[in-house]
């Protein structure tokens, strides 16, 4: 696999994942590159003593494309241009089960219409 990507038999695993990552540029490329794996929710249930649940669905991103690698991977609550992306996409995959998601600003949270 090692000489697929130019690299020979010494070479470390960081430098191999480099290479699939990213392209000549720097530019991330493949399942790096495409942001749907880099967003993600957060369910949060609370219940109260009548049983009654409440749903919060808070927006995180995972940074897979983060300048700092160490960032990478490492969740974090998206701004809100990335929080409307991911509520848009949000909404376009749960449109077949009839359900739509509104964002609240004051909670950061996503919420069920």
């Amino acid at each position: 696999m090692y000489a697929e990507y130019g690299l020979d038999e010494h070479a470390k695993p960081s430098q191999l994942h480099r290479q699939r990552a990213m392209d000549d540029n720097g530019h991330f490329i493949g399942f790096n590159a495409d942001p749907k794996f880099s967003q993600n929710i957060i369910l949060e249930v609370d219940v109260d003593e009548n049983h009654d649940a409440k749903i919060h669905v808070i927006p995180i991103d995972l940074g897979l494309t983060d300048g700092n690698p160490v960032k990478r991977g490492l969740p974090s609550i998206p701004g809100a241009e990335s929080a409307a992306l991911l509520l848009e996409r949000l909404n376009k995959v749960s449109q077949p089960l009839h359900t739509h998601f509104s964002y609240d600003e004051s909670t950061n949270t996503f919420v069920i219409d």
